[in-house]
């Protein structure tokens, strides 16, 4: 095949990031969030105030790690 030309389902073109998020308890997915980019710091900081901290059952502990 070299030197011709093999037809693709991709453009070629780059596509922009899709990335997301989400917590597990009891292998249950939970507060999931989907975004486009690069989670940073305040992403996930927003992503845990807002999605994920009231999720959480009061009173519960949780590991983290």
């Amino acid at each position: 095949m070299k030197g011709k030309r093999v037809p693709g389902m991709k453009s070629g073109k780059r596509t922009e990031r899709v990335s997301w998020i989400a917590a597990i308890n009891q292998s249950k997915m939970f507060a999931p969030l989907t975004f486009t980019g690069s989670c940073d710091r305040n992403l996930f900081e927003n992503w845990l105030k807002i999605f994920l901290l009231p999720k959480l059952q009061q009173g519960k502990s949780y590991h983290t790690g």
